[in-house]
């Protein structure tokens, strides 16, 4: 009697695709298959993604992933798509392994770097991180950090200490590409705000938790969707300027309730929406502003305002609990409305 043999799918397919089949799987499911399958082991064995969740850091452990990086550069693949570095306890003495683990991870060209724990003094070397496209860090310490990638578009930083106050030292003045910023973080400054929203011009979504932030300003940006999320409890003032060419502008703003003051700058190309569709629009936008006890409207076009008659049976105020609005058509025109 002849034995049948199953056909073995996976010994003619490419490291490439295999890899892709790996990102589905759990940890404990590739582990499964590497040991039926001496195909898929080797593959695993260059696996270009690092996900390592731990409630301590062994030196078995940091050999263990410095020698996966070592095969990674043994088999001239061109960099790790992911490493995640999370850990419930870390002790003084590995801050040092811990940053040259990272030194390693990010010269093997990673594009999203997830550490949990980040010691201090982070990205001391000045170095160019082409290859980045996403950094979230967590950290208990102060970081000084100058980060130079200009293809990041996703940055997160979640500081669990309310004694580290400032941002003086991470520098992204560099990251051009950022889309997504969330900070949850006491210590947001004004400063550091104003200096780099204006640089990421493709700026889509911002979180930002600060207890400490009095004031947020954000000018100088062509959005077309963008959604602000900013929970703070001192916050009393709120400046944007919006920059809108676009048909379907698409905003959300989030505010706490202790916010005092807010004055909305809007730049419109009016050719580019129809009436109707733009007065909805703005009161969705509006709306988001109705605790505020002072508004400041400032348009570049009396157009901007200006809605046919049979349409305004239809209107509803959007700013019901308004105390004060401002409208300025500038560069000069100024029109007050009091309740």
């Amino acid at each position: 009697m002849s034995q049948q043999l199953t056909p073995d799918r996976l010994s003619d397919l490419p490291d490439d695709i295999l890899h892709c089949i790996m990102g589905f799987l759990s940890g404990k499911d590739i582990a499964s298959m590497a040991a039926l399958s001496r195909r898929f082991r080797s593959a695993w064995s260059v696996f270009p993604v690092i996900d390592i969740n731990k409630s301590v850091l062994t030196n078995d452990l940091l050999a263990a992933v410095k020698l996966s990086l070592q095969r990674l550069r043994a088999t001239h693949i061109f960099g790790l798509n992911k490493f995640r570095l999370n850990f419930e306890f870390i002790r003084m003495n590995q801050h040092s392994p811990i940053r040259e683990l990272i030194d390693s991870v990010m010269e093997n060209n990673v594009k999203e770097l997830d550490v949990n724990f980040c010691p201090p003094k982070l990205f001391e070397q000045l170095r160019i991180f082409y290859s980045l496209k996403t950094l979230q860090l967590e950290d208990y310490h102060a970081l000084q950090m100058d980060i130079v990638a200009p293809n990041l578009e996703y940055f997160s930083l979640i500081r669990k200490l309310s004694r580290c106050l400032h941002h003086q030292w991470i520098d992204m003045s560099s990251c051009k590409s950022v889309r997504t910023l969330i900070l949850e973080t006491p210590g947001v400054s004004e400063e550091w705000l104003a200096i780099h929203l204006s640089n990421f011009s493709l700026l889509e979504n911002i979180k930002i938790m600060a207890d400490r932030l009095n004031s947020f300003v954000c000018k100088g940006n062509n959005w077309s969707i963008c959604q602000i999320d900013i929970e703070a409890k001192c916050l009393r003032n709120l400046e944007i300027e919006i920059s809108i060419n676009k048909p379907m502008p698409c905003f959300v703003v989030h505010l706490p309730s202790t916010c005092y003051e807010v004055k909305l700058i809007l730049k419109l190309h009016m050719q580019a929406f129809e009436v109707g569709f733009w007065f909805k629009v703005l009161t969705d936008f509006l709306v988001c502003f109705g605790h505020c006890k002072v508004s400041t409207l400032v348009c570049n076009s009396a157009k901007v305002l200006s809605f046919l008659e049979e349409l305004r049976d239809d209107m509803v105020p959007p700013l019901l609990d308004l105390k004060h609005l401002k409208v300025e058509i500038f560069p000069c025109l100024v029109l007050p409305w009091h309740d």
